[in-house]
């Protein structure tokens, strides 16, 4: 049973999140942005290569979910872009 405020469309603990985690958001956003600009990509160019919105882009790179639609996106966003930067 899930609690009452929990929905099935938000990341579990997005308002505690442990950013100091080495697979927490923010490392892993951290990582992506590292990798990005080691291959001198600005956010623009990634967002017109994967169409991933700035903003979301932005907010992965940031660690911080919470602009994000979803659980499913934030995935399928950390996916795809670590996929495509290698």
């Amino acid at each position: 049973m899930t609690p009452p405020d929990a929905s099935p469309n938000r990341l579990p603990g997005r308002k505690g999140d442990d950013v100091h985690q080495e697979n927490g958001p923010a490392f892993l956003g951290a990582r992506l942005r590292a990798r990005r600009e080691e291959l001198g990509l600005s956010l623009s160019q990634v967002e017109a290569w994967l169409r991933i919105r700035v903003v979301y882009l932005a907010a992965l790179e940031s660690g911080k979910l919470t602009p994000l639609p979803g659980a499913a996106y934030a995935v399928g966003g950390l996916r795809s872009v670590a996929a495509a930067l290698g």
